[in-house]
C-alpha cells in the first residue's frame, strides 16, 4: 500500500494565510498538492519544494488561483520550467507519471459549465451552459486576472476554460484506458461529480456559479475506474465512492473557512 498525504486551497497569496505551514509531516509516501497552494505556479512549486519535498516525493496540479496575474501558456511554461529544478516535484497539466508504484493522472481541469445543464430538457441545455458561462464571465475573478497568453495577449473566457475542459478530459479518458499493474489516482482542482457540491451551493442565488467549480465526469469515472481521484477548487472537504472510485476534496481555503480540512490527511491505495 502507498500512503498518500492530502491537501489543497492553501492560498499562501494572501498576506494573512501566507505564513502558514503544517502543523505535522505526516508518515506518508507522496504528497498530493491539488492545486491553489500559492500564486503564481512557480511559487507553489518552490514553497512544496521547501517544505514538503525533503520529506517524499510531491504530485502538484495547478489551480485557477495559480494562474491569477499571469497566463494559462507562459504560466505553465515557467511553472514547468521551475519544477524541473527539483527532482522528485512532478507538476502535472494534462500529464500522467508513475511515483512509488502509483499511476498519477493530472490536469487542472477547468469546468463545461455543463453540471446544472444536465437535468434540464434536452432542447434546453445549450441554452443552460451558454447561460452558466455567462453568468462565470462575470462573476468569476478568473476572466479578469488571468489571462490565455501574453505575447500576443489574448482573454481567457469562459469558452476557453470550456475548451481546456474538454481537452483534459480527453487526455484523462485515454490514460485511464491504459493498462497499468498498480493503482492509478486522478488529481485535478476542479470537482469532476456533482456530489462534490455543498448543499448550500445546490440551489438559490449562491449556486448560479457552482457549473464554474463542478462538471459530471461520471463517464470518465465509470468507465476509467481510478482508485482515487482527489480535487480542490470548491473550499468544502468531501469524501465520497463513484462506482469503485473514491472520491476525495481536503481544501483548506480561505483561513478557517473549512471546518473539516485535516492538514494531516493521509490515505491509502
Amino acid at each position: 500500500m502507498t500512503r498518500l498525504w492530502i491537501l489543497s486551497d492553501l492560498h499562501l497569496e494572501f498576506p494573512e494565510y501566507a505564513d502558514w505551514l503544517p502543523p505535522a509531516i505526516p508518515e506518508a509516501d507522496v504528497c498530493i498538492a491539488a492545486g491553489d497552494i500559492a500564486r503564481p505556479i512557480s511559487t507553489s512549486v518552490r514553497w512544496l519544494a521547501e517544505h514538503i519535498l525533503p520529506w517524499m516525493p510531491v504530485v502538484f496540479v495547478p489551480g485557477n488561483h495559480e494562474f491569477y496575474r499571469s497566463s494559462i501558456v507562459e504560466g505553465t511554461a515557467d511553472g514547468l520550467a521551475a519544477a524541473a529544478e527539483f527532482s522528485g516535484l512532478e507538476l502535472l497539466v494534462d500529464r500522467a507519471v508513475t511515483v512509488r508504484g502509483v499511476r498519477f493522472v493530472g490536469a487542472t481541469l477547468w469546468t463545461d459549465y455543463a453540471v446544472q445543464a444536465s437535468t434540464a430538457p434536452p432542447e434546453d441545455r445549450d441554452r443552460a451552459i451558454l447561460g452558466a458561462m455567462a453568468i462565470a464571465s462575470s462573476g468569476m475573478n478568473d476572466h479578469s486576472q488571468i489571462a490565455l497568453q501574453k505575447r500576443p495577449w489574448l482573454r481567457f473566457l469562459a469558452r476557453e476554460a470550456r475548451f481546456l475542459h474538454h481537452r483534459s478530459r480527453g487526455f484523462i479518458a485515454g490514460e485511464l484506458m491504459q493498462p497499468f499493474d498498480g493503482p492509478t489516482v486522478v488529481v485535478t482542482h476542479h470537482a469532476p461529480h456533482p456530489e462534490s457540491i455543498h448543499e448550500r451551493f445546490a440551489s438559490g442565488p449562491d449556486a448560479a456559479l457552482t457549473p464554474a467549480y463542478v462538471s459530471d465526469l461520471t463517464e470518465v469515472i465509470e468507465a476509467g475506474q481510478p482508485d482515487l481521484w482527489v480535487h480542490g477548487h470548491v473550499h468544502d472537504s468531501f469524501d465520497y465512492q463513484v462506482g469503485r472510485t473514491r472520491i476525495v476534496a481536503n481544501p483548506r481555503g480561505y483561513g478557517t473557512e473549512n471546518l473539516d480540512f485535516d492538514p494531516g490527511m493521509v490515505l491509502e491505495v
